[in-house]
């Protein structure tokens, strides 16, 4: 009785993939989401990500590890 779709796809609504004038291939615009996502991961990894914050400070980022 479970909801089974992938959640971050089908049920996170600020998870969205804005249209890319620039890569109308499904191909192409695959590949620079996987490139991005790798970027983001080498900058967790080496710590090199800016922390997000808000007005009242810092937000904790341990949930990256």
């Amino acid at each position: 009785m479970g909801y089974r779709d992938p959640c971050p796809i089908w049920v996170n609504y600020f998870f969205a993939f804005h249209d890319d004038v620039h890569r109308k291939n499904p191909a192409v615009r695959a590949a620079a989401i996987v490139q991005g996502a790798l970027t983001f991961k080498d900058l967790v990894v080496s710590g090199e990500l800016v922390p997000e914050g808000t007005k009242s400070g810092v937000l904790c980022s341990e949930q990256y590890k």
